[in-house]
């Protein structure tokens, strides 16, 4: 039983594997969220239009 806990022990990740495992999901997020907060402030309305699909012009009329 021991041996089996050794073999598994050692087979467990460090500590600062884990913890850069964890901010290699989370810086992104985290910047992803903020760029998206940072557009849905800062971009005009004109380019808040073409975001969401629609399009001013769809039946050549102006």
């Amino acid at each position: 039983m021991y041996a089996l806990i050794k073999m598994l022990s050692d087979r467990v990740p460090t500590a600062s594997v884990l913890v850069n495992a964890a901010l290699s999901a989370i810086v992104p997020w985290i910047v992803y969220t903020i760029n998206r907060a940072l557009h849905r402030y800062g971009d005009p309305a004109w380019k808040r239009g073409e975001q969401t699909g629609e399009k001013r012009n769809e039946q050549g009329t102006e």
